[in-house]
């Protein structure tokens, strides 16, 4: 009998020691409130609104060459609504090319373009040529032969958007514009950074030069 006291005397003195040395259980993590990082920006940071980016019935830019020493530069655009698909065959679509200076356009090429996007080729079906008026200069209805499509080409550009499903150009432009926009007025709000303000709204205005609000804050920046 002493011998069985003895053993539970021994049991209720390690029984603390044992309890304490148990892993202690970790603190359950409080929910992160993950709504107060998703506040809208306020309405004068932004350039571009949603609907803005909508891809609208017309002409689209899909590419802009580079320019020669004489300021020329070919801008390529495609129409999303025209674009036709059928199973098993190459994508259809018009496309226009526009020879511009300065800015200003000079002549243009309208064609109904095939893209076959599994063999990365492409031949134009007809195509019209057209003055800076927009009369017509020349015109060909004959099938050109398929020809491979050539690395860092405008071609290659249509591809991207049309087999690829990559956003064209005119998306990418206004996405960086309002980067630039909002990066520009936040500066402007801190007051002591006018001239970095400044250069981003200009670099904005690269893009899209008649944009008002772009023109509203170089003119708020140069008031100041």
């Amino acid at each position: 009998m002493q011998k069985v006291i003895l053993i539970l005397l021994c049991l209720l003195w390690f029984l603390p020691d044992a309890l304490s040395q148990r892993k202690r259980p970790r603190p359950k993590p409080k929910p992160v409130d993950i709504e107060r990082y998703l506040d809208p920006l306020p309405e004068d940071e932004i350039l571009f609104k949603d609907n803005d980016y909508l891809r609208l019935p017309g002409w689209r830019l899909v590419a802009r060459g580079h320019e020669d020493s004489q300021k020329r530069a070919t801008y390529a655009y495609y129409d999303l609504y025209r674009m036709v698909r059928p199973k098993g065959k190459p994508v259809q679509d018009w496309v226009k090319y526009v020879e511009k200076k300065n800015g200003t356009e000079e002549s243009w090429t309208v064609a109904f373009v095939e893209y076959d996007c599994a063999r990365s080729r492409t031949r134009t079906l007809e195509s019209t040529d057209y003055d800076k008026d927009g009369r017509p200069t020349s015109s060909s209805s004959e099938a050109s032969k398929w020809s491979r499509i050539i690395p860092d080409s405008l071609a290659e550009e249509f591809h991207a958007v049309i087999c690829l499903g990559e956003i064209d150009l005119e998306e990418s432009d206004m996405r960086l514009a309002a980067k630039y926009f909002l990066l520009g007025r936040l500066d402007e709000k801190k007051s002591k950074n006018l001239a970095s303000a400044y250069r981003w709204y200009q670099l904005a205005l690269r893009l899209f030069p008649d944009n008002e609000k772009i023109l509203a804050g170089i003119a708020r920046v140069k008031a100041r």
